[in-house]
């Protein structure tokens, strides 16, 4: 379990993560694998960097709450704003207007 921030409202949140990865070591000059490590027989091997590895992506890029669980202040502050960015893209008509170096790229899946 890992506490990390909610990606969309900022609170903390418990994140479960589990990996099923494996260190494999064996007492020696070289290795003949690429998945098998060698240690020199007097020689200290630190794992901790192997272990940070593991963890990191083990950690899903994306971490938020359920719906629903977010922090309901935050959530209405996001809402007021999405809301205000909609409105700005409006025209006269109440057609929302788009950036015409866009718009050639709409057809690109008909030019394959």
């Amino acid at each position: 379990m890992m506490v990390v921030p909610c990606d969309r409202c900022l609170d903390e949140m418990t994140l479960p993560i589990e990996t099923k990865e494996r260190i494999l070591v064996k007492i020696g000059d070289n290795s003949d694998n690429d998945e098998i490590i060698a240690v020199k027989e007097n020689e200290d091997f630190d794992i901790s960097w192997l272990m940070y590895e593991f963890i990191a992506t083990a950690i899903p890029m994306q971490h938020s709450h359920e719906n629903g669980q977010c922090n309901k202040e935050m959530m209405k502050q996001i809402n007021r704003y999405i809301v205000a960015e909609k409105d700005d893209n409006l025209t006269e008509n109440n057609t929302t207007q788009t950036d015409p170096r866009w718009d050639a790229l709409k057809n690109i899946n008909d030019n394959i």
